[in-house]
C-alpha cells in the first residue's frame, strides 16, 4: 500500500511475544509520523497478574476491558483488579470499561484474576512514546 497515494496512512499492526502473550503494539512517533497517539492491545486468555507495581505518566492515557464477542459486545467473563492513586485504592473491573488515567497518577497494579472467556485489554497512550515514572 506504500506505492499508493495514502498508503503511509495504512500500518500492519507489529504483533511479538512477550511475556505477557501475544501484543501489537504502534507508538505514534515512530509509526505515525509524531502522531501523539501510542496504542497497544493484548489478548488476556488466562489469569495473569499483568503489572506488579504503580507507576505514573507524563501524559494522559486510556486502558480499556473489552470482551472478545463481536456479537454481544457486553459479554464480559472475567475479573480484573485495577489500583488507582498513591493510596492504591483498588478497583475490580467486570464488565466492559475504560478507565481514563490523568498524566501523573499513579496506577496499577493490574491483576487478571478470573479470565473464563479471552477478552482483549488495550492501552493507548497519548503521547508518541510510552514511558514510566
Amino acid at each position: 500500500m506504500s506505492s499508493m497515494k495514502y498508503g503511509k496512512y495504512i500500518l500492519n499492526a507489529p504483533v511479538t511475544d512477550e511475556r505477557i502473550g501475544r501484543v501489537a503494539h504502534l507508538y505514534g512517533g515512530k509509526d505515525f509520523a509524531g502522531a501523539s497517539f501510542s496504542p497497544a492491545w493484548t489478548g488476556i486468555t488466562e489469569p495473569l497478574f499483568m503489572i506488579e507495581k504503580s507507576h505514573a505518566h507524563d501524559y494522559d492515557e486510556y486502558l480499556f476491558f473489552w470482551g472478545t464477542n463481536a456479537a454481544n459486545i457486553e459479554e464480559f467473563d472475567a475479573v480484573a483488579e485495577l489500583c488507582l492513586g498513591e493510596e492504591e485504592e483498588k478497583y475490580t473491573i467486570t464488565k466492559p470499561s475504560v478507565v481514563y488515567v490523568p498524566r501523573g497518577l499513579k496506577h496499577c497494579p493490574l491483576n487478571f484474576k478470573v479470565v473464563n472467556k479471552p477478552i482483549l485489554f488495550m492501552d493507548i497512550s497519548i503521547s508518541p512514546v510510552y514511558t514510566r515514572t
